[in-house]
């Protein structure tokens, strides 16, 4: 980061502020406490440049044997909270699974050149952020596994169910989505194996019209405060500035407005009626303010600043 001392002053006065509000976000609740996201990545005909064989191998494997669209990698992300906890949990080609910090390189991962790529679906249930969390912190250090693909594909995908599904078994990204949100989240109803899913099956699951109106009428449901209040300037200008704002503008939000524009998103992407060109369109929006937000504050200026 490269902010001049008069602009880490007013960094650190703008956080003093948003301590104060305490109270205020304590009236409205925790808007997000019963959101969390699913982060998906669409298949790109360009592959990373910075890919190996291995890696662009997987990539054109996976886009060509899952069905429409075609996500290539998929991940969990948290409700952001007071307490600057990291959001993003997941696990990589080569890698355990293990919260987004442990990984390194989050701001090019998620900002560099898969910016324009990444899809958020809500998944709405009470505490959901909370017990997902929870769930992950069992599940820290499984080992990446490519064989399981082949268990998300037919016919073979009909013996998912035969293979184990407890903590720490071999996984790849979508089986180890998949077990958190089934184990932790039972409610939101995912009918199959784990190891059935891959990226792009679970993210059509999770996106199905059904899920979408059920996650929609829990979301007003539990945030009937959030519901009645009417956007205003500071939450419409927070919401411009996570889409479209420098990292500067959004270092200096109030955290209030952030919170508040990340709710309206989220209840955005969940309207039922939205054809499959919209929806597509606000999950773009919805993944590009959470991984903005989660990258330029939750992580750069809140963690290394403190």
């Amino acid at each position: 980061m490269h902010l001049s001392s008069d602009q880490w002053k007013a960094v650190f006065a703008a956080r003093e502020t948003e301590e104060g509000s305490t109270g205020r976000l304590s009236e409205l609740g925790n808007e997000l406490r019963s959101v969390a996201y699913v982060l998906a990545l669409e298949g790109a005909s360009t592959p990373d440049p910075k890919w190996g064989f291995l890696e662009r191998a997987l990539d054109g494997v996976v886009q060509t044997m899952q069905p429409a669209p075609s996500m290539t990698h998929i991940e969990l992300c948290m409700s952001p909270n007071t307490r600057r906890d990291d959001m993003h949990f997941a696990t990589y080609l080569g890698a355990k699974a293990g919260w987004g910090a442990s990984f390194g390189g989050q701001r090019e991962f998620y900002l560099g050149h898969n910016a324009s790529s990444w899809r958020a679906v809500p998944v709405v249930c009470r505490d959901a952020s909370a017990r997902l969390r929870t769930e992950c912190s069992k599940h820290v250090g499984t080992p990446y596994s490519i064989a399981k693909y082949i268990f998300a594909l037919p016919p073979v995908r009909a013996l998912a169910g035969l293979l184990s599904d407890v903590p720490q078994t071999p996984a790849h990204c979508a089986i180890l989505a998949a077990r958190c949100l089934k184990t932790s989240l039972s409610e939101i109803g995912l009918n199959h194996a784990s190891s059935w899913f891959g990226p792009s099956t679970l993210f059509l699951e999770l996106d199905s019209e059904t899920k979408r109106a059920a996650f929609h009428e829990q979301l007003l449901r539990s945030d009937p405060t959030v519901r009645a209040i009417s956007e205003d300037e500071g939450e419409t200008r927070a919401m411009h500035q996570l889409l479209n704002g420098s990292d500067d503008d959004i270092r200096a939000l109030a955290e209030e407005a952030c919170v508040l524009a990340l709710h309206r998103i989220t209840v955005r992407s969940l309207e039922p009626g939205l054809d499959e060109v919209a929806r597509r369109i606000v999950q773009k929006q919805l993944a590009t303010a959470l991984l903005r937000y989660s990258i330029v504050r939750n992580v750069e200026l809140y963690k290394y600043t403190d």
